[in-house]
């Protein structure tokens, strides 16, 4: 029996042109595998990040007639129909909590009901007049209530969707 003895000459030019080529197709594959990786969100207006976020209710609780800064994370209720210029956000107050977009800069969706949501900007209870909640409800999917009038108004400058 023989055995083939294999002797590398790890200074020849083949073993370094192979090793190059071995070094840009793990870089081109990694780069690709990365590329495959899906977004588990869109953005819209300034960049966010969810770091420091507070529930809707917290929202609820310390809004004031006063706008401040929050940064809020809940669930969509409903999305303007016509252009995805305001959205609502769900809780269990049953308080009207409008979200729109700063200087009617972005749009969001039509279709993005019920997501996971991250708005930042500022907020303030106020009573809003009739002929604008008649406004909003006709660009939503609902019908026009008294109640819509008392709400907290939120201005958003950027806004997290999660995707489905």
């Amino acid at each position: 029996m023989r055995i083939l003895k294999l002797e590398v000459d790890y200074g020849s030019p083949i073993f370094e042109d192979v090793k190059n080529l071995y070094l840009i197709l793990s870089l081109m594959l990694a780069a690709h595998a990365c590329s495959l990786k899906e977004k588990k969100y869109d953005y819209y207006g300034v960049e966010i990040n969810s770091k420091g976020a507070i529930r809707v209710e917290n929202l609820i609780n310390n809004v004031s007639e006063v706008g401040k800064s929050f940064k809020v994370k809940g669930r969509i209720e409903e999305v303007c129909q016509m252009k995805g210029c305001w959205i609502t956000l769900e809780n269990d107050q049953n308080v009207t909590i409008r979200v729109t977009f700063k200087d009617y800069g972005f749009f969001v969706p039509k279709n993005i009901s019920g997501r996971e949501v991250i708005v930042n900007g500022v907020a303030l209870n106020e009573v809003i007049d009739e002929a604008v909640a008649r406004h909003y409800a006709a660009d939503g999917v609902g019908a026009y209530d008294e109640s819509m009038r008392n709400t907290i108004s939120f201005v958003a400058e950027g806004v997290i969707v999660a995707k489905n």
